[in-house]
């Protein structure tokens, strides 16, 4: 057996079960860390990716290049800072921090580091994310068992309620186009299970879109705003990313050998989705490369 055979046999091993993502070479993973890497934000540009992680004793924001490298930690507080969201610019980020005393939302300017406090609520507000024209910033908040979305101008002035609801109305993400909030709820399930719902900006009027045993959340929109990456648990427990058109059709799943998979985001290009998984005892950001 020639020296090239043998190479060549090596470098087929490796793609399949030597790759950073493991055994699936459409996988990667982009962290390894014994504590907690979560909630993978694509830069506008999908240079970067910003996290959080709290493998410094707490959650902090962390910044790398969408390849994994070049990792720098972006927040250094005792309080957690949490779920980051980039403007439309590349600018600036989103994010939750319990550093005044109550779960608040908060912007970093990346260039100058300078933190500025921009809402100040009865509750918790969480998952946030910018409107594409940059002028709003939408979000949950918590106030005891009920969960409702919410949008406030990126100033932080005007803040506007969306839904009212005794169950949980979660994770607002705004379409490539502005027009519309996707989110997940339980508002029709009794508090059961989780289904995926889209908001019309301007009306509010809501429609819900999957209606399928288990729970489906944390959707993500397509660049192209034709599709949804939404997180799945089916009844037997097991997880999943599933690709939904937006009448929520299920066109593709991917996530075998996962024990948790949960926020996805889609790259710039359409081509590439992060997301958190779990599979050796603790989450780490991965990048799934979609098929052509």
């Amino acid at each position: 057996m020639s020296f090239r055979f043998i190479a060549l046999l090596a470098a087929i091993a490796w793609a399949i079960v030597g790759s950073p993502g493991g055994q699936d070479p459409s996988l990667q993973r982009l962290t390894r860390h014994e504590a907690n890497d979560r909630y993978p934000a694509w830069s506008p540009d999908g240079e970067w990716m910003v996290f959080e992680s709290d493998r410094d004793g707490n959650w902090e924001l962390y910044l790398m290049l969408s390849d994994g490298t070049q990792l720098r930690r972006l927040t250094e507080h005792p309080a957690s800072d949490r779920y980051p969201a980039w403007d439309p610019g590349g600018r600036k980020l989103v994010f939750q921090s319990d550093r005044s005393g109550t779960p608040d939302l908060y912007t970093l300017e990346l260039a100058s580091g300078v933190v500025t406090r921009l809402t100040q609520l009865e509750g918790d507000e969480i998952f946030p994310a910018w409107s594409p024209n940059g002028r709003q910033i939408a979000f949950s908040l918590q106030v005891e068992e009920k969960i409702n979305l919410f949008v406030v101008e990126a100033d932080g002035t005007d803040v506007v309620q969306l839904t009212q609801n005794e169950f949980r109305d979660v994770w607002p993400r705004w379409s490539p186009t502005g027009d519309r909030l996707a989110f997940f709820s339980r508002r029709d399930t009794e508090g059961e299970d989780d289904e995926l719902y889209l908001l019309d900006a301007a009306t509010h009027a809501i429609t819900r879109i999957t209606n399928s045993p288990g729970h489906d959340f944390c959707p993500a929109w397509s660049p192209d705003g034709r599709h949804l990456a939404a997180a799945k648990i089916a009844p037997g427990g097991e997880r999943s990313i599933r690709i939904l058109d937006v009448a929520g059709e299920p066109r593709h799943e991917f996530g075998a050998g996962f024990e948790r998979m949960t926020e996805p985001d889609w790259s710039a290009d359409g081509k590439r989705i992060a997301f958190a998984g779990r599979r050796d005892g603790a989450y780490e950001i991965f990048v799934y490369t979609l098929p052509n």
